[in-house]
């Protein structure tokens, strides 16, 4: 298998997150008689790459550790990088994040192969801080990369029309989900308690980090009318993040404490959501929604918010409801209207689940990967 086309991924994980979701989802599907794929991860404190590096070892797939360290010593990261390039005779550099854009399009240059990335978010107004000056800087590494795949179709037409990207220069490549994995039998009884519930809540779930742009804030407002109606409703929150103990703090001062369940990180996450009546994913940012993907791929319809990639699954009337953000009056009864309709939830639901099944499923999404993986390849060629 001397002629597959070797691909190394390039990643500086901060938190694990969707795009290592993603990139777990990609290589557990990518035909490996045509494809070598690797990973190289920067070393940072904490290790919060581990579990993306375990899940990649668990698919057999080889990983390597850029050095970094509290000193960030760049020149000493691009001669690593360098030396895994050359040694593994890379075909592709495939990177995913700011540091991996600039030291890998550094790196790619010296030994003269083609790299490119994918697009997740533009945060733009969103950006906290000094993100927003990371983010035009990023753009303008990206413009001398050879190739951009963007994670959904809002991303790619931001990437063109707010940035000035050449449409011809940007390809779309889903995530993808894997709905199979939302079909094993679970015992539900069992899932309920590991969480609290007694057997007459009715459950929801908001699956993502805890982090500004995920709006934790203004779901938590927009529970309080929820709760007055419906005091048996609880809203798990699964995930972690720095802003998990103010969140926790501001549920008790709305009065909606013990209607609110701070899971952590879980591992069951798909059985987590099948015994959820369905999502609410208020987030102000997404370029790439893949906790709704997999609330859809698990029969949920969807309360979201009308930003970035989420109104492409996120069907208003069809897979779900679709408000504004950081419109908590409309975010309550979105939410109001699914408890009164149940009914109506679950036809919605089914459908979500049936458009997963089909233009978002894991085979489809790592088809368009690998003839992007191709593509590129081609360029060394020339």
């Amino acid at each position: 298998m001397s002629d597959r086309i070797r691909v190394l991924s390039l990643r500086n994980v901060v938190m694990f997150g969707g795009p290592d979701t993603t990139l777990l989802g990609w290589y557990a599907q990518i035909d490996r008689t045509r494809f070598d794929v690797s990973l190289a991860c920067f070393e940072n404190a904490g290790e919060p790459q581990a579990d993306l590096v375990r899940g990649m070892h668990e698919l057999g797939v080889r990983t390597f550790t850029i050095p970094y360290g509290e000193r960030k010593n760049v020149f000493a990261a691009v001669r690593a990088l360098v030396r895994i390039l050359r040694e593994e005779r890379i075909d592709v550099l495939h990177s995913h994040d700011f540091r991996s854009d600039l030291l890998g399009w550094i790196a790619a240059r010296r030994v003269g192969i083609p790299i490119m990335n994918t697009v997740y978010v533009w945060f733009g107004v969103h950006s906290m801080g000094k993100v927003k000056y990371i983010e035009a800087l990023n753009r303008l590494v990206l413009r001398r990369f050879d190739g951009l795949n963007a994670i959904s179709e809002a991303t790619r037409r931001d990437t063109i029309e707010l940035y000035g990207f050449r449409p011809e220069h940007v390809t779309t490549v889903l995530s993808g989900i894997d709905v199979a994995k939302f079909e094993t039998p679970i015992d539900a009884a069992a899932v309920r308690a590991s969480v609290g519930a007694a057997p007459d809540d009715r459950l929801l779930c908001f699956v993502a980090r805890i982090y500004p742009e995920k709006a934790h804030t203004y779901l938590l407002r927009a529970m309080v009318p929820v709760v007055a109606r419906h005091p048996n409703v609880k809203l798990l929150v699964i995930g972690d993040g720095p802003l998990r103990g103010a969140l926790e703090q501001e549920a008790r001062e709305l009065g909606i404490g013990p209607n609110v369940v701070f899971t952590g990180k879980r591992k069951d996450v798909p059985s987590l959501l099948r015994v959820c009546e369905f999502m609410v994913h208020p987030t102000l940012a997404e370029g790439i929604p893949l906790a709704v993907y997999e609330g859809m791929a698990a029969g949920l319809a969807v309360v979201g918010t009308d930003v970035d990639g989420t109104p492409e699954v996120v069907h208003h009337e069809q897979t779900g409801l679709l408000v504004q953000p950081k419109d908590v009056p409309a975010l309550s009864a979105a939410i109001l209207r699914m408890l009164a309709n149940p009914a109506e939830a679950k036809d919605w639901g089914d459908a979500a689940r049936k458009l997963m099944a089909t233009d978002y499923s894991i085979a489809h999404a790592t088809g368009q990967l690998e003839a992007y993986y191709a593509r590129m390849a081609a360029l060394r060629r020339r």
